[in-house]
């Protein structure tokens, strides 16, 4: 058994290194109305995370820290130096292991696995699975508030990569660690800025939690588990404080 592997990619931009880590089932792509908005002062990194877009389907035992090593691997293996991390769901629950593991200079987490109050199961077990457009469709339009966020194109995305060889089990391994997985513990060295949507069906907030973290979290009204996407602009400020601390 291969070891699990990411794949990394210039987004564009130029300055301090900037890395961007979809949640499941997403990929690379997943940034329009993020990355864009770091080009003048980042150079901007997105990662395919390991069973996800161009990556090997290898995930090792699927835990946010078996995918977090491989992200550190292909980071290493490209620039040197701290970098500034933005991750969403996933993403955000791999970004906190990757902390530990690489120079990281901030954390800015988009509702990060782990740390809401629960993760709709169900939404999780069905992704991999998923046969037609119609029921892909159904699937992401439960991350948004407002259905025509979702891109007409977007479920037959989501359909090509399930298509590769291997890609719904590791999914499927990936899904079941995160719906067994402790708490992540911040790291207490780093800055971070945790963002939320409101109305976030997949992963709500635990609002017990997020009391403790101060004026490190921001609460988007009119959003649901993909802030980034539906309040971009909103969003992208919000980031940008957090990895400017």
């Amino acid at each position: 058994m291969s070891a699990p592997e990411a794949r990394l990619a210039v987004l564009g931009g130029a300055g301090q290194d900037l890395l961007l880590i979809h949640g499941f089932g997403a990929d690379r792509l997943a940034w329009p109305a993020t990355a864009p908005a770091f080009f003048a002062t980042h150079r901007v990194w997105a990662v395919d995370l390991p069973g996800h877009g161009a990556a090997p389907a290898e995930v090792g035992d699927g835990s946010p820290r078996a995918l977090a090593r491989a992200v550190a691997a292909a980071v290493a293996a490209a620039f040197a130096g701290p970098v500034a991390v933005v991750g969403h769901s996933l993403g955000g629950a791999v970004a906190v292991e990757l902390a530990g593991m690489l120079p990281v200079s901030a954390l800015a987490l988009i509702a990060p696995a782990g740390l809401g109050a629960s993760v709709d199961r169900d939404f999780v077990e069905q992704f991999p699975w998923v046969e037609e457009e119609t029921q892909a469709m159904a699937l992401l339009q439960r991350l948004v508030v407002r259905p025509r966020m979702i891109a007409p194109g977007l479920p037959g995305h989501v359909l090509a990569g399930l298509a590769r060889p291997g890609r719904r089990e590791a999914l499927a391994r990936i899904g079941a660690a995160v719906l067994e997985m402790a708490p992540p513990a911040l790291p207490e060295d780093v800055p971070v800025r945790l963002i939320w949507g409101e109305h976030d069906r997949i992963n709500p907030r635990d609002p017990a939690r997020a009391a403790g973290w101060g004026d490190s979290f921001a609460l988007l009204e009119g959003a649901g588990h993909m802030p980034h996407v539906e309040l971009a602009s909103r969003a992208n400020m919000l980031i940008r404080e957090g990895i400017s601390t």
